[in-house]
């Protein structure tokens, strides 16, 4: 039975790592192969004749700082941001007991416990090098490489008998204001002005980063060949199921 359960593990694992290979795979060549986007451009157009651009909608890649005029106050770090994501966890050691024999014995066992998690996310604008000025909507869009804060602390605190905290963990993941930033997504018109949200198109990712555009084909196309491992991980999985059934049947 071991053989079945570690065989599923494996089956399961290898088919998410070739899943997630295909869809890294599908937004590098549209990133790739999908010119840049003169944002600037598009806006002299939208003012010269407006109805170009009535129920308009599409993919875009765009450059901009984040302006601050509007933002939220990360519950860890205290800082101006349009997204975080804070957690605060404890680890807590805790007495168990178990048995050798007739023998009452004690252990030890360390624990987590999330005291802490929140995560925030508001609409925010960012301007253009030609000094236009697009919302951003907050569409769970992928966070890639901004500002990720981590600070333990070690502690020895009772908390009951034989009972103590012996580490807090602070974590935070946050998108500065005033930070510039590389937008993928899909660009849209509402109430007449521009914004940018989540893309309809599958091959088409949501993303912000601080990468470039080269850095991100290169993270593409680097998760893009987990696939291979996916596919060893299906045979070993079907592999070690087949096996069980047929010491079965012998």
């Amino acid at each position: 039975m071991i053989y079945v359960i570690i065989g599923v593990i494996l089956l399961l694992w290898g088919l998410y790592l070739v899943f997630y290979s295909l869809r890294n795979k599908r937004h590098f060549l549209w990133l790739d192969s999908n010119p840049p986007t003169d944002i600037d451009v598009l806006f002299d157009m939208k003012q010269s004749d407006t109805s170009l651009f009535d129920n308009f909608e599409a993919p875009i890649e765009l450059s901009g700082k984040i302006l601050d005029d509007k933002f939220l106050i990360s519950p860890i770090k205290n800082l101006e941001c349009v997204y975080y994501n804070s957690k605060i966890t404890n680890y807590i050691k805790k007495p168990y007991y178990y048995y050798e024999g007739k023998r009452k014995r004690k252990g030890q066992t360390v624990s987590s416990e999330v005291e802490f998690s929140e995560s925030k996310f508001m609409e925010f604008e960012i301007k253009t090098k030609g000094n236009n000025i697009l919302t951003v909507l907050p569409e769970n869009p992928k966070i890639d490489n901004l500002i990720y804060y981590k600070h333990e602390e070690n502690l020895n605190k009772k908390l009951a008998q034989d009972t103590y905290l012996i580490r807090k963990v602070f974590e935070e993941e946050i998108v500065l204001t005033d930070t510039d930033v590389f937008i993928v997504g899909s660009l849209n018109v509402q109430d007449g002005k521009f914004v940018v949200k989540k893309p309809k198109q599958k091959n088409v990712p949501y993303i912000i980063t601080n990468k470039s555009k080269n850095e991100l084909l290169k993270n593409f196309k680097d998760e893009s060949k987990k696939i291979y491992i996916g596919i060893f991980f299906v045979i070993i999985g079907l592999v070690f199921s087949f096996a069980y059934f047929i010491e079965e049947f012998k």
